[in-house]
């Protein structure tokens, strides 16, 4: 029978330092930083503040994620991806692939 995990498409780390360990002081400071900005929301919606404050701060939240998404991609790219490539100009595509997102 198939774990939690594997039903949920989560692997299993492949190294003992994969993209994420590696960044994993600065993307728990990023994640502190949401955790804040969510907290606020609800402060917000509790004190009934305006429609438009509360969408402007989930915006914030939505551009925070997209920051942290980005993070760990790009770790990914230059530590899991740039190993399983290792050619010439791997690192050049990855940038490429990194200014698209």
């Amino acid at each position: 029978m198939q774990s939690e995990m594997a039903k949920a498409g989560v692997r299993k780390k492949k190294s003992a330092r994969n993209g994420v360990e590696r960044q994993a002081p600065a993307l728990k400071n990023r994640l502190n930083r949401l955790r804040g900005q969510i907290d606020g929301v609800e402060r917000m919606l509790d004190e009934g503040r305006y429609c438009v404050d509360i969408i402007n701060q989930l915006k914030a939240v939505q551009s925070a994620i997209h920051g942290l998404e980005k993070q760990v991609l790009e770790g990914h790219l230059r530590t899991c991806v740039l190993s399983a490539l290792g050619g010439k100009g791997a690192e050049s595509k990855i940038s490429e692939i990194l200014e698209l997102f």
